[in-house]
């Protein structure tokens, strides 16, 4: 192994020049603090105009005297860079999805007044936001329908009250969320191998539903139907099942109890959900199988025989 040397006088220039170098760049330096972390604004990801001259997004503050944050929705011209602010800091607006006809913003928000996150629409040219829908257990994924005459969402029901999604019906969901809510026991009782998902508990019955909302009239479609999956439509059903390539915790104990009953032949058993889409435009079928499941434990699938 050849080294290679250098003559003293090289050596002692890199010293002196190492012994003169500014270190005012470094007096500023400290360690980083939970303050800072704190002090970061957290974006969302930017949603697009439909001319694609402006971006729309959530911007996340956190107060750590309040130990709250707080998000609005900020507008920014992709060409100049411009910004401005579009809706005030009065709690968490978020999911933003643009008009057709790039006028106006639909977005869910939890403000003072709200008990759970609600729909709310506003002008891109000014104006203040107008409330359209709070349900029991929120809303999430809002998006336009072609023609702006209706709003796609997902939000929970209660199976056992979910009725024909009536006013009384909600009413009643309302009463028993708020006594869930309310309720002092706070333990849970359960047969499900998996029980909690991260910060979410999978013991508390609630059902997923895809609805729209005809802005004119503030009528609720169900646009999910509980029919049997061999009487299906193929261009309407979405299947959600364990992802791809993983086994569910039920699958493993529901195939052992199969095997010591002697069904041999079996190999494995697993349960999906079927989800029947009516009267839903095809563009948005993506919007809709994002909106149903959990990308990180569950995959959709277009087809029976694809499961």
């Amino acid at each position: 192994m050849r080294f290679t040397s250098f003559p003293p006088h090289a050596i002692l220039s890199l010293l002196l020049a190492c012994a003169v170098l500014p270190v005012h760049a470094a007096d500023n330096r400290r360690p980083i603090t939970a303050q800072d972390l704190w002090a970061v604004k957290r974006l969302s990801p930017p949603a697009l105009s439909p001319d694609g001259q402006r971006a729309v997004y959530s911007v996340q503050e956190w107060s750590i005297e309040e130990n709250k944050p707080t998000a609005s929705l900020w507008l920014t011209d992709v060409s100049t860079g411009a910004t401005r602010r579009l809706t005030s800091p009065q709690g968490s607006d978020g999911s933003p999805d643009w008009s057709e006809d790039g006028k106006r913003i639909v977005f869910i928000s939890k403000r003072i007044d709200d008990e759970a996150a609600a729909l709310y629409v506003i002008h891109v040219d000014g104006g203040e936001a107008e409330k359209v829908l709070e349900l029991p257990y929120g809303i999430r994924e809002p998006k336009w329908l072609p023609g702006d005459k209706g709003i796609l969402f997902a939000t929970q029901v209660i199976p056992a009250l979910v009725g024909k999604l009536e006013r009384a019906d909600w009413a009643a969901m309302k009463k028993e969320a708020k006594r869930r809510k309310d309720s002092k026991m706070t333990a849970y009782v359960t047969e499900l191998r998996q029980f909690r998902l991260f910060d979410k508990n999978l013991t508390d019955g609630l059902a997923d539903r895809l609805l729209k909302v005809n802005l004119a009239t503030r009528a609720l479609q169900d646009l999910l139907h509980g029919v049997r999956i061999d009487s299906l439509d193929p261009q309407g059903l979405l299947l959600v099942v364990p992802r791809l390539g993983t086994q569910s915790p039920w699958s493993s104990k529901a195939t052992d109890i199969a095997r010591r009953c002697g069904l041999d032949n079996v190999a494995r058993i697993e349960r999906g959900v079927a989800y029947l889409l009516a009267g839903l435009p095809p563009e948005l079928r993506a919007t809709a199988a994002a909106a149903l499941h959990d990308r990180m434990t569950q995959s959709v699938l277009e087809r029976l025989d694809e499961a």
